[in-house]
């Protein structure tokens, strides 16, 4: 089961957008999922750390990017294990927000 890592950019039109910064989810999704997917299952658990309820419903209006290269992301896109994806207005620097420190399976290899 994949992990994909999510964040809320840090950008000026993004804190506009939701009031808050530096929150993020992990968020575990079924094989062969898409970027929309994933996108709200973070929100499901983004949105609790947002001020205002307006600003809760305004995360569904942020677009999504690449934590690592900082490139547009489609909402058709799969998405793969130790992913980052950035919710942003605007792109984000490539590599500013980092990826889960490894996935859970070599985590657990690693251990055994």
């Amino acid at each position: 089961m994949p992990r994909v890592h999510v964040a809320v950019g840090e950008d000026e039109a993004t804190f506009l957008t939701v009031f808050v910064r530096g929150i993020c989810a992990d968020v575990d999704v079924a094989e062969e999922s898409s970027v929309e997917f994933v996108k709200n299952r973070a929100i499901d658990r983004l949105w609790q750390q947002v001020p205002f309820c307006h600003a809760s419903t305004a995360l569904y209006t942020l677009r999504t990017f690449d934590g690592a290269t900082g490139e547009e992301l489609q909402d058709g896109e799969l998405v793969r294990d130790g992913m980052c994806v950035v919710m942003a207005q605007e792109p984000p620097a490539p590599g500013v927000f980092p990826k889960p420190s490894e996935p859970a399976d070599k985590a657990a290899e690693a251990t055994t």
